[in-house]
């Protein structure tokens, strides 16, 4: 429990202690979750599909097949049907990826409630007791469910075209597409979602057009390799922590000064100590996956 460390620090330098308990809890329950994953075998499991994916053989196929050129790549094509098959159908221009329904009966505001009380014990006193009062309650409860079914119908309407705003602005189809990518060939596949992020917009001033940083909701898809839960994860609602190793460059620690869940000061003095020189801290697993994705790239920072 982080908690529990954090409480034993002492009262002096408060605020950068707390933060390096933390910091070092999470490394230490990223140790955790990494040695863990080794352990099961999903390591290998991914470099195994990555490889197929990629139409390479396996290291204990590489001599079977040394004076052999041609890889049919079986596998791969059948990942690049699916996928496409998939995106064709969930993410078409004409069809919304979701849809928002009311609940069948709604619950029914306290401030209506109340005015149905009110009501009925106006006609009571005006009235006498009246052998229809039973009645006369039912029908007012059922034109107040009406009256919210109603009101419920609108702002679902209203809501489903604010989430289809966001999705827009999110750019969702390229990243749902991604994640259906690894879907079709790795163990499982990962989305970060939503989250603030700034971008570059093209806005209206008044009277040209000019580019400006806001900030608007998106996500990403994580890598499959960059994934870390925790071991008594079962899916994604349960399971203690969930860990994500980000390689980010220099532009996108930049561009997260300002938002929400970044503290200024650190991404600042990252950027000052290896904005130009770079920083990586290099896993055994990661050489493995630069190579199959082949890439090299210095990376600026680690979250």
């Amino acid at each position: 429990d982080p908690t529990k460390q954090i409480e034993t620090i002492p009262e002096a330098d408060t605020a950068t202690t707390t933060v390096d308990a933390l910091a070092g809890y999470v490394r230490q329950m990223f140790h955790e979750a990494r040695d863990h994953r080794q352990a099961c075998g999903i390591d290998e499991r991914l470099q195994r599909a990555l490889r197929s994916k990629n139409m390479e053989h396996q290291p204990e196929d590489a001599d079977l097949v040394a004076e052999v050129d041609i890889h049919m790549g079986i596998a791969s094509l059948k990942a690049r049907a699916a996928a496409s098959w998939i995106n064709d159908i969930l993410t078409n221009s004409s069809d919304k990826p979701f849809s928002l329904r009311p609940t069948p009966v709604p619950d029914l505001p306290e401030w209506i409630k109340e005015e149905i009380v009110s009501i009925l014990e106006q006609e009571i006193m005006e009235l006498g007791a009246t052998d229809n009062i039973r009645e006369r309650a039912k029908n007012m409860k059922e034109e107040a469910q009406k009256y919210v079914m109603e009101k419920a119908a609108r702002a679902v309407t209203r809501m489903e075209r604010k989430i289809e705003d966001q999705l827009l602005e999110a750019e969702w189809n390229t990243i749902f597409a991604a994640f259906i990518e690894d879907l079709m060939w790795a163990p499982s596949a990962c989305l970060r979602f939503p989250m603030v992020q700034r971008k570059k917009r093209a806005v209206w001033n008044g009277s040209s057009i000019e580019v400006q940083e806001v900030e608007v909701m998106g996500g990403r898809r994580i890598n499959p390799f960059d994934a870390y839960p925790s071991p008594d994860s079962g899916d994604p609602q349960t399971g203690d922590y969930f860990i994500e190793r980000y390689p980010a460059t220099a532009a996108s620690l930049h561009s997260a000064i300002g938002l929400f869940g970044f503290v200024d000061e650190n991404i600042r003095t990252v950027l000052e100590q290896y904005g130009a020189s770079g920083f990586e801290e290099t896993l055994a697993e990661s050489d493995v996956k630069d190579q199959l994705e082949n890439k090299n790239q210095g990376i600026v920072g680690s979250r």
